[in-house]
């Protein structure tokens, strides 16, 4: 029994620094997909579906952009400390000075959280049969529908990069194809850079069908288009690529957009 004793004691002491742990950090919370459903309601670190520690010790954010976006004006304000912890994370990948996957060939949005009224899918097909951009998967967000009206709908996904501090320049670059049954206005997609609270920082492209004479037509696919975007005033901060193809009104007639190829080119 003595020669128990030692590994009883190393038990009760891994116990007892576990809660010490604990209770000095936070307790660990469960966050679900469900209360992401609407944009911006979300803690700023938080991925969908992840366990997180809230961390009591403040650091000082290294540049002024995330300040001025959440209203201090103030460079170096104090910024929670972020802790990733992947033993305690489900589905969730700690951001890095890179897009993860941005081809989707893992045939799965992994590192993309994801969510929204309209369909999120990674196909190997487009609906009309057509095969992805590049490689052997996409990303669809929304799906075709009946070219009537129908109710305010999105389907949006991002993914939370790091911008180094030391970076000359960054360019973001993606492809994607729309296809509207509605005029632009009505319907849109669009790319934005957002902070990791959601707040706005870029809008990096909306795009549409967008006639001269304003009259839409069914099922008006625009083709495979690319388009890149200078990200490295924001150098230093870790932020949010939202991508989102969006019916904006009831009573519009719909929209469903094809992403592929989401890159970030880093110079230093």
């Amino acid at each position: 029994m003595s020669r128990n004793k030692p590994r009883r004691l190393a038990v009760l002491l891994f116990i007892a620094a576990m809660a010490l742990w604990l209770i000095l950090l936070g307790p660990v919370r469960a966050i679900h997909q469900p209360t992401l459903a609407a944009a911006g309601v979300a803690p700023d670190w938080l991925s969908p579906g992840a366990l997180y520690v809230p961390c009591l010790t403040p650091i000082p954010f290294p540049t002024a952009w995330a300040d001025a976006a959440r209203g201090s004006g103030v460079a170096g304000a104090v910024a929670p400390l972020r802790c990733y912890l992947p033993v305690l994370t489900n589905c969730y990948c700690p951001p890095k000075s890179a897009v993860q996957d941005g081809g989707f060939e893992m045939g799965a949005f992994g590192c993309w959280q994801h969510g929204g009224e309209s369909r999120q899918a990674i196909l190997d097909r487009l609906d009309d049969g057509e095969p992805p951009r590049s490689g052997r998967y996409c990303a669809a967000l929304g799906a075709p529908v009946s070219c009537e009206a129908h109710p305010q709908a999105e389907a949006w996904m991002y993914q939370d990069v790091d911008l180094p501090i030391d970076a000359r320049m960054v360019t973001v670059a993606f492809t994607y194809r729309v296809v509207s049954n509605d005029i632009l206005g009505w319907a849109a997609f669009s790319v934005e850079l957002r902070t990791l609270d959601n707040v706005l920082l870029k809008r990096i492209l909306t795009d549409g069908y967008d006639p001269p004479d304003r009259i839409a037509i069914c099922a008006y696919d625009l083709g495979w288009r690319s388009y890149n975007c200078d990200l490295t005033p924001y150098a230093g901060g870790t932020v949010r690529l939202w991508f989102s193809s969006r019916n904006n009104w009831d009573g519009g007639l719909g929209i469903w957009t094809f992403v592929d190829d989401v890159s970030l080119t880093i110079q230093r």
